[in-house]
């Protein structure tokens, strides 16, 4: 089988995690991790220094004795600045993930949280040793935030309609573990069960700033202010879109973003212990990420007088914000630029092959004839992608899973509808239904029940049915003489377990009745098939529904199993999520390209046999517009393509 590369179709610059120390010419030093390299930027003479390859992270911090401390699922290390090394201490776990920063004890001992599994480890300065301190160290399966003020170590969860967002204290000297109360602001509505989910903190001082959602409280984000002396929440703060906040400088001066004075959201520096604050402007139309800020002093008097709060940018770069001058200013060209991980392709028209990724803020078109970028588009994560009446259609992760539809001619991006309102976070499918284009999706975090839009193509209006199946999440989508047919996975929003143990397919009609429903059991798995993502009709109308191991054909009035086929061996276990729907897609001659089973295959329903192209396990694979099939293949960062003969 001839496999061909196409080529990287994302790369860029974006700061997923920094920290700032100075070197022995007291130089300020930037040190910062882009998808896979770390760097160093010399701020004070405007040169990079140093660039190593190491795994993507959310956790860059810097200890006591001016080491790097990187924790990712792929592993954790140490790298020395002094000495340009890096250390590996191993890997976590194939599942395991670590999503905000880490913090250090009073010794220097660095901690960090992880999801699934809610785990606490600790870097022991003394032994050189990682430690897992324990795991489910706060309720659900997500340490969601972290921070450290001396020896507490503070770990924010993500809560769920079971149960609140809570903080748990490890307190480092004694291994003991301690509750913080969930605070109450009843002048705005917020009592202890309303707290959804403590998405970042920051330690300031003797102070924890958590940044904090709430459940049915009309208000985006709010930071409460914990004295961890009293024991008690001392204030709270509007429109605190930031991330993170700096340290205290020596006035006592925190910095951060929150809502000013007329309701917009500026740069602020607020007193903890007065709660005294002074707005600055300067910002301009800034809106993103304040990654780890941090005060300093630069050489650079003329330019950068006084202060300036320098932080990660996201795909903006390093940012400074000169205190006296209120300006802004961005360094990203010098930068290291790497290739970003791909989460959907599909083909379009024209040689295109549409481009999402995990982590980068590009949507890419991608000319498979040229092997290049097309077209750019400024949006992050898309799940979902699909072709039809001559425009690509995009399913959006977050922005309350949003229908996006863009120009293949332009790029012109049109936001048609959302989910607002019902809780639902990733539209993981979308698919042409007559009249209407349909989108389904994945619950938002600490929630179950997915949902299904109805988008009027002609009249621009939107119907959304949430919950269809009861604690299930919609992944497959088709549609025939007006009756919608869906699949289900047993996954719902992160940070919530599953309360059932098996897949369904149904059927619904447009106003949002479930006109059938049943469980997938299938014959030749006696296994519970908790996932059935990928549904679809052939021209003869015949119903076709994937599963991890199985394609399976349904009786389109009955919804009964009519055939089923094994293929490949890869098995998925339940202990990994999975939303994405495997690949079905049809060529011109009736045959069916799958990813079922780890392999890329085709299927000749007719014969009912299958075979195998590559025994390739990849996320995704897709037709072009040449006929040939392209699939995301080197850890998901390149796009290969077969030829296929026919």
């Amino acid at each position: 089988m001839n496999i061909e590369k196409i080529g990287s179709p994302i790369s860029n610059m974006q700061i997923s995690a920094c920290c700032i120390g100075t070197n022995e010419d007291e130089a300020h030093i930037f040190y910062g991790i882009s998808e896979g390299t770390l760097f160093a930027y010399n701020l004070d003479t405007n040169r990079l220094l140093d660039v190593v390859n190491v795994a993507s992270s959310n956790a860059l911090d810097m200890g006591p004795d001016g080491v790097i401390n990187i924790a990712s699922g792929k592993g954790f290390y140490r790298y020395d600045p002094a000495k340009k090394e890096l250390k590996s201490y191993g890997s976590l776990s194939p599942e395991t993930a670590v999503m905000h920063k880490g913090c250090f004890d009073s010794e220097g001992n660095y901690y960090f949280g992880t999801y699934p599994n809610a785990a606490l480890f600790k870097y022991d300065i003394k032994s050189d040793m990682l430690v897992k301190i324990g795991t489910n160290m706060v309720s659900g399966n997500y340490i969601k935030s972290m921070a450290s003020c001396g020896d507490s170590i503070f770990m924010g969860s993500l809560g769920s309609t079971d149960k609140p967002a809570e903080i748990k204290v490890y307190h480092a000297k004694t291994g003991i573990v301690s509750d913080v109360p969930n605070p109450v602001w009843k002048e705005r509505g917020i009592v202890e069960d309303e707290v959804k989910q403590y998405y970042s903190m920051t330690g300031v001082g003797r102070y924890l700033f958590a940044r904090f959602s709430c459940y049915t409280v009309d208000i985006s984000y709010v930071l409460g202010v914990y004295d961890t002396e009293t024991g008690r929440w001392t204030d709270f703060i509007l429109g605190t879109q930031h991330l993170h906040s700096t340290d205290l400088d020596d006035e006592g001066l925190s910095y951060f973003r929150a809502e000013g004075k007329y309701g917009e959201r500026t740069f602020i520096s607020y007193n903890p212990e007065t709660k005294e604050r002074n707005d600055f402007d300067g910002l301009g139309s800034y809106n993103g990420a304040f990654i780890s800020p941090v005060t300093v002093t630069l050489k650079d008097q003329k330019t950068y007088p006084g202060k300036t709060v320098i932080f990660g940018a996201g795909d903006q770069g390093i940012a400074l914000f000169n205190l006296q001058n209120q300006s802004m200013q961005f360094i990203k060209d010098p930068l290291p630029h790497d290739s970003f991980p791909i989460r959907t392709i599909k083909g379009g028209y024209n040689d295109d092959i549409i481009v999402s990724s995990m982590a980068s803020t590009k949507v890419v078109i991608y000319d498979v004839k040229n092997k290049a970028p097309r077209l750019e588009l400024p949006l992050s994560q898309m799940e979902g992608i699909n072709v039809f009446d001559g425009k690509y259609y995009l399913g959006a992760y977050g922005s309350e899973a949003a229908l996006l539809e863009v120009d293949p001619k332009t790029g012109e991006i049109t936001r048609l509808a959302d989910m607002a309102g019902h809780n639902q976070n990733r539209a993981f499918v979308v698919e042409d239904g007559g009249d209407y284009i349909l989108w389904g999706s994945i619950p938002n975090y600490g929630y179950r029940g997915g949902g299904i839009g109805l988008y009027h193509k002609r009249l621009g209006l939107k119907i959304v049915h949430s919950n269809v199946i009861a604690d299930q999440s919609v992944v497959g989508l088709a549609y025939k003489d007006g009756i919608i047919y869906g699949s289900t996975t047993m996954f719902c929003g992160l940070g919530i377990e599953p309360v059932v143990d098996i897949a369904k397919v149904f059927t619904m009609d447009r106003k949002g009745n479930v006109l059938n429903q049943k469980d997938i059991r299938l014959k030749s798995d006696p296994n519970d098939q908790y996932f059935a993502g990928g549904m679809t009709f052939n021209k003869e109308g015949r119903l076709f529904v994937a599963c991890p191991q199985t394609l399976i054909e349904l009786d389109p009035l009955t919804l009964e199993i009519k055939n089923e086929m094994r293929i490949g061996e890869t098995v998925i276990p339940a202990s990994i999520f999975r939303w994405q729907p495997f690949a079905l897609e049809w060529d011109d001659n009736g045959l069916l390209y799958t990813n079922i089973g780890g392999v890329i295959s085709v299927v000749d329903v007719d014969a009912w046999k299958h075979k195998q192209l590559a025994p390739i396990n990849t996320a995704m694979v897709t037709l072009g517009s040449d006929g040939n099939l392209y699939f995301m293949s080197d850890s998901n960062m390149m796009i290969s393509r077969i030829r296929l003969s026919r």
